[in-house]
């Protein structure tokens, strides 16, 4: 099938209905028009499928089929064909629809998710400056307006301090 090209004459039902329909050649053996092709042999060219009026007689166990009926065969398998390449484009296209819509969702949600852990972090951060604000206050208050339990507790913390230093000092000494 290379450089073979299968031409149909035009079908002249309008003009000459007792015409056979015919490809545009002819037969090698017996030059007259092919009007027939054999369409069951499995093992030869295709060439040699190609069949005239003189030919049939020649090969009497092969079954020929018109130029018409193939052409009708080779319609109707484009038609079908054309059918199920649209259905599976229709498909191919919901499911891509199907598809991004999923992705669409799936990149809303983590973006809702990311900016809650931001905005969360953010606001954790606030807050760490507020308490570093509040340590500041604390650290600038007299010890004569703290009430007795910090009192005791900022006296505790002194002094253990002092221990610390001074055992340093001793150990290092």
């Amino acid at each position: 099938m290379d450089n073979n090209i299968w031409q149909l004459s035009p079908l002249l039902f309008t003009k000459n209905e007792s015409k056979t329909s015919s490809l545009n050649r002819i037969c090698p053996n017996h030059k007259k028009e092919i009007i027939l092709i054999d369409m069951d042999s499995q093992n030869k060219k295709i060439e040699d499928r190609f069949a005239c009026v003189d030919c049939i007689p020649e090969n009497p166990q092969i079954k020929y089929c018109s130029i018409e009926t193939i052409n009708k065969q080779r319609r109707d398998y484009n038609s079908g064909s054309y059918k199920m390449l649209s259905e599976y484009q229709k498909k191919s296209k919901y499911k891509k629809t199907n598809q991004f819509k999923l992705i669409a969702s799936i990149r809303k949600n983590c973006n809702k998710k990311f900016n809650e852990i931001s905005e969360k972090f953010i606001l954790e951060q606030f807050q760490s400056f507020d308490k570093s604000k509040d340590t500041k206050q604390i650290k600038n208050v007299t010890i004569q307006a703290l009430k007795d339990e910090q009192l005791l507790k900022d006296l505790k913390q002194l002094i253990n301090q002092l221990i610390k230093k001074n055992n340093l000092k001793l150990i290092i000494n």
